[in-house]
């Protein structure tokens, strides 16, 4: 059984016959398909939707995708188009169709049959720019994570497959991730490392390879991306990374040159950036910054399941904060301490100190909870601990059980 996702379908919903594309965006294989699905059975069965009236082409399939250029598909569209009705149309990876923005510009400014528009891909740019310009402000984008906690627990839990302990469920969630195709091969780590590295490798060839024309240096490529997952939520820059690679590797990689691979990893999906934030100044820093893994799944596969625990703690809060909508940055102190995360939500009105740990120990307490108190703005801090219970203060702090937050039995306001 598949776990129903509302928060995105009731998005999908609230958007149907509104004269806007509408465009679902992640990482491949993070679910977008299976949405498309779902959100088609509403149509039909909440909406009374008839079936002809939806029209829907899967690109991932390279048969398919093969077989139209734009201006063939653009006709088959509308030839198959019921008059006088809304046509639901769902184009799921159509980047995979060169100027697919044509084929969209057409259907969606036919005056004579109505069509309701729904695509769906894997760079979040190629839309900006392909899109941008011709639809400013008539499109609107719907950003798609791979599961979280919640939905994995949610997917063993109707699927009837029981683990040990929701403690054995998290370990395998931090090792392989949340990556929807994944999970019906939960017991096979052969399949999953494999189908983790076949993924990897499609974002790499396909996304950035194939559209930036990366043809000579994709060896490169693959070690700055190596090099940024085996230092997830470490501060660097593309010039400290540029100086590793030429000492290690005789690399003549510049560092304008990383940074452009970087942008490419982020509008593929793959990473999020996070600055430092300047608190005196309220001001955001951009000289150096942190980097995250969409997925630790992807993040381990490339990292060769070296496990860093605290980072791996790191990158799921961090993951699961942007799936609430919240900015995050990072906030070093001048003798070096750190606060893990400045929280701020999405208004930009509320903010909170976030430390991450495994758990609270004598020998760690002062920087998880000592650094907290050195900040003299009035926001709630807060340790999400991995181990620690829930939910008590220690002179002020609020510690939170990071289990029951992710399963949403604890709240943190944002």
């Amino acid at each position: 059984m598949e776990v129903i996702r509302n928060e995105y379908l009731e998005k999908l919903k609230s958007l149907k016959d509104v004269h806007y594309i509408k465009i679902l965006t992640g990482v491949r294989r993070c679910g977008k398909s299976t949405l498309l699905s779902q959100y088609k059975d509403i149509l039909i069965r909440e909406f009374g939707i008839n079936d002809n009236q939806v029209i829907d082409y899967d690109f991932n399939d390279k048969l398919i995708a093969d077989k139209f250029n734009w201006k063939k598909l653009t006709k088959e569209i509308e030839n198959n188009a019921v008059q006088n009705k809304v046509n639901y149309v769902f184009l799921d990876e159509i980047q995979e169709i060169k100027n697919f923005e044509n084929c969209v510009i057409t259907l969606f400014e036919n005056k004579k049959i109505k069509f309701d528009i729904v695509l769906t891909g894997s760079n979040s740019k190629m839309f900006s720019d392909e899109l941008g310009s011709l639809f400013t402000g008539r499109y609107l984008e719907i950003h798609v994570f791979p599961f979280s906690f919640h939905e994995y627990f949610e997917y063993f839990k109707i699927n009837d497959i029981s683990f040990a302990s929701v403690n054995d469920m998290f370990e395998q969630y931090i090792q392989y991730g949340g990556l929807p195709i994944l999970l019906s091969k939960w017991n096979n780590e052969i399949i999953i490392k494999d189908q983790l590295t076949k993924i990897l490798d499609d974002v790499i060839n396909k996304d950035i390879k194939n559209r930036h024309n990366l043809k000579k240096n994709v060896s490169e490529f693959k070690r700055i991306t190596n090099y940024i997952f085996d230092n997830i939520g470490k501060q660097t820059s593309a010039n400290k990374i540029a100086n590793y690679l030429q000492s290690n590797n005789k690399s003549t990689t510049t560092d304008k040159t990383v940074d452009r691979y970087i942008k490419w990893m982020i509008d593929a999906n793959l990473i999020y950036r996070s600055d430092y934030f300047n608190l005196k100044g309220k001001k955001v820093l951009e000289t150096s910054g942190r980097y995250f893994s969409i997925d630790v799944g992807i993040r381990n596969i490339s990292a060769k399941f070296n496990l860093d625990r605290g980072y791996s703690l790191e990158n799921l809060v961090f993951c699961e904060f942007k799936r609430l909508g919240c900015n995050l940055y990072g906030y070093k102190f001048h003798d070096g301490r750190e606060i893990d995360f400045i929280v701020e939500s999405k208004n930009g009105k509320l903010r909170k100190f976030i430390q991450v740990t495994e758990k609270i120990t004598s020998s760690n307490q002062n920087a998880e909870i000592g650094n907290l108190l050195l900040c003299k703005e009035p926001y709630e801090r807060i340790v999400i601990s991995r181990y620690d219970k829930s939910d008590y203060t220690v002179e002020g702090v609020r510690i939170v059980n990071m289990i029951n937050w992710l399963l949403g039995k604890e709240k943190i306001d944002v």
